[in-house]
Formats: C-alpha cells, sequence, structure tokens
C-alpha cells in the first residue's frame, strides 16, 4: 500500500469558484491530493466573523472537512481563496444609487442602494483579512495562506465583476475548459495576465489595501502557484 498523498486543501466561496479553479489545481499538482471546500458565502463577512473569532472560523471549517478521516499531518497546507470585494476602499468611494438592487462594483468605487451597510462590510471585512493574511497556521499546526481576487473571481477571470449566479457558473465551465487540462496554461493565466500581482507575500497584500486597488482588477494567487511548482520542481 502506497503512501497517502498530503492534501492541499483550497478553501473557496462558491460552486463557480470551485468548477473554475477545481481541475486545474488537481492537474498541476498531480501528486498531492487537492480537495476543494465550498463554504457557500463569505466567511469574512458571515455569521458574526469578526477579527478576533476569524482564526477559530477557519479552524472550524478545516476541522469539518477533516472529519474522523485526517489529522493535521495529513495537510500540507489549507490555502484560502478570497473576493476583496474593495473592502480597502475609503468611504467616499461607495457611492449611493437607489437603482441597484445588488452592490454592484466598478473600477471606481462602489454602487450600493445601502451605503451605511456597506460601510460597515467594508471595514469589518478589511479588519478580518488583515487578521487572515497575518496567519500562519491553521488547527495548531497546518500551513495557512489566504490570496485574493479583486474585486472578485468573476473580475480576474473574465473581467466581469457584476455576473448574475447563472453567468458565474456558465462562465466557470469556460474558464475549466480553457485552462483546466494544460496546466502551463493555467499557471500562464495567473502569473502572467496583467492583473497579477507577485513578488513577496506580504507585500502583495499591503498593494490590494491601497487606493483603488482592491476594487481593481488584481490577484495575487500566481504567488501560490509559483513558489508551489519552483519548490516541487
Amino acid at each position: 500500500m502506497g503512501k497517502r498523498k498530503q492534501i492541499i486543501l483550497f478553501i473557496v466561496e462558491g460552486v463557480s469558484e470551485e468548477e473554475a479553479l477545481g481541475l486545474g489545481l488537481t492537474r498541476i499538482f498531480a501528486d498531492k491530493e487537492v480537495r476543494i471546500e465550498v463554504t457557500y458565502g463569505d466567511v469574512t463577512t458571515s455569521s458574526g466573523a469578526n477579527s478576533g473569532n476569524i482564526k477559530a472560523k477557519i479552524g472550524n471549517i478545516v476541522r469539518r472537512f477533516a472529519g474522523q478521516t485526517y489529522k493535521p499531518k495529513d495537510f500540507l497546507k489549507v490555502i484560502h481563496v478570497m473576493d476583496t470585494d474593495g473592502a480597502y476602499l475609503s468611504d467616499q468611494y461607495v457611492f449611493s444609487n437607489s437603482k441597484r438592487e445588488k452592490t454592484y462594483y466598478t473600477d471606481n468605487g462602489i454602487e450600493t442602494a445601502d451605503k451605511k451597510s456597506i460601510c460597515i462590510r467594508n471595514h469589518n471585512k478589511a479588519s478580518v483579512m488583515n487578521t487572515l493574511w497575518s496567519m500562519h497556521t491553521v488547527w495548531r499546526t497546518i500551513p495557512y495562506e489566504v490570496y485574493y481576487m479583486s474585486s472578485n473571481l468573476d473580475h480576474v477571470l473574465y473581467d466581469t465583476p457584476n455576473l448574475s449566479d447563472d453567468e458565474k457558473y456558465k462562465k466557470a465551465e469556460w474558464f475549466c475548459r480553457q485552462y483546466a487540462e494544460v496546466p502551463q496554461k493555467f499557471l500562464d493565466f495567473f502569473q502572467q495576465n496583467d492583473f497579477a500581482i507577485l513578488g513577496d507575500y506580504n507585500e502583495t497584500w499591503k498593494f490590494i489595501t491601497h487606493d483603488m486597488n482592491s476594487v481593481r482588477r488584481h490577484s495575487n494567487f500566481g504567488v501560490f502557484l509559483h513558489n508551489m511548482t519552483h519548490h516541487t520542481a
């Protein structure tokens, strides 16, 4: 009986993220056990999440996945992929627009029918994200890293940040068909596009907190892919 492969657990917000990224990651890390845990919502803003309890919440997600089957030593890494949702914007770039039924993202800010609630959300989410990118482990010993899609996954993958749920899944299927079967094509997409913020992990996070960056098209996911593929090459 062969040695069990170490797990790379990816935490994502929705099934469209799983559809878009899952197969490509499985191909790239064929020597590992790639698993996707979908949280069905933004863990940084749901269930009373704040900077004081978010580490425990992430730990609970990992433990629920592990169940009675896995121990911390079975994990190579936990990789958390999240949307920035423009959370680092100054309140002045959150614009009231009573015609917007859903929060609407542009390169120049956020339009919403309820400015106050979005500003409160942004302040809390920014604080939670700051805590997450300063975390190094989860469930005691498992290495943990968090990477952003700005303003969201759809923005990075398709340059269209305001999709309906149906459109999200159709686009995710398209992305999977385009990129999943050829690992180098998948890697190049995240490392060689103009949106790719590469380099030191902490510096890429500092970048996204500045000015309008958290509502514009940026991702540091290529940092993870570069570090892992070069380290394991």
